[in-house]
């Protein structure tokens, strides 16, 4: 049974150093239709290999994102003085990862129970990514905070390094539970959904036409495509507005009350601007104007 919502409050921590991995599905490659014949593959045998990946890579997935919050979140917030740091830095570090584990809990128990309605898995849960919109705006924030925390604080960097050390330990002792360094699983939510697109036309592809399933395969990845682009639609908005943000603090010359922030205010295009003298002047100097 999953805890409540911010299991920071559970239990206190109950399981912590406990990697809770999911069960381990074993499907007979001949319920799957997979030939073992030497030569060309079949598009039911490469079809049948895209369903279990789709599994697989659920269920790798989500023991990443436990691995993330059981060898990095639990363990912060519990030393979170000790390491000098606020409860905004953690929160700012991992956000709402949290939802995203709970719902893919959800998807990774289905899709292991029937692996041929992963399509109508995906699209009975599409509207649930909204949580990755969340994930992404906050990510380039999230990296920064982490970044800035590596490079001012001692005690957090040999924090990391314990962590994933520890991790390389079990690893080497014959323990499953390797632990990455933290970077890499927090990237993991935004390469995700991608992956779905990526899987679901490599099974449209081999799904022939007259396939129960065909138009449930199309509908989700209509559903999952739709998703992706709006990710990459806030992520870029998230990134110009941190790059706009970046520039402000490198205006020196600006006048006073100029804000190149503004709500509703977007980074179209930067480029390096080179200032001619003005003829006007007597001394040669370089005069620019401030446009708002």
């Amino acid at each position: 049974q999953r805890p409540p919502s911010e299991r920071g409050k559970r239990d206190k921590y109950r399981g912590v150093g406990r990697l809770r991995t999911p069960q381990r599905l074993f499907v007979s490659p001949s319920r799957m239709g997979i030939s073992f014949c030497r030569g060309k593959q079949d598009d039911r045998d490469i079809r049948a290999r895209v369903l279990m990946e789709i599994v697989s890579s659920e269920r790798k997935y989500l023991g990443s994102l436990r691995s993330l919050e059981y060898s990095y979140k639990i363990p912060m917030e519990r030393r979170r003085k000790k390491l000098g740091l606020k409860e905004e830095d953690v929160k700012a570090i991992f956000n709402n990862l949290i939802a995203i584990i709970d719902l893919h809990e959800i998807i990774c128990r289905e899709l292991e129970s029937d692996l041929e309605k992963s399509p109508e898995i995906l699209i009975k849960h599409s509207k649930f990514f909204l949580v990755y919109i969340e994930y992404s705006n906050a990510y380039m924030r999230s990296t920064e905070k982490l970044n800035d925390l590596r490079t001012n604080s001692r005690r957090f960097r040999e924090f990391l390094q314990t962590q994933a050390s520890a991790g390389a330990a079990a690893s080497t002792s014959g323990n499953p539970g390797v632990v990455l360094d933290i970077a890499s699983y927090l990237i993991m939510p935004i390469q995700r959904v991608p992956r779905y697109e990526l899987l679901l036309r490599e099974l449209k592809k081999h799904t022939p036409r007259n396939h129960p399933s065909q138009a449930k395969i199309e509908e989700a990845l209509k559903s999952i495509t739709t998703v992706a682009k709006q990710l990459n639609e806030t992520r870029r908005a998230a990134e110009a507005a941190l790059r706009l943000a970046s520039l402000q603090e490198g205006l020196k010359s600006a006048p006073r009350g100029f804000e190149l922030v503004r709500a509703g205010r977007t980074l179209r295009k930067e480029e390096m601007a080179l200032l001619a003298p003005d003829p006007r002047s007597t001394g040669g100097d370089v005069k620019g104007e401030w446009i708002d």
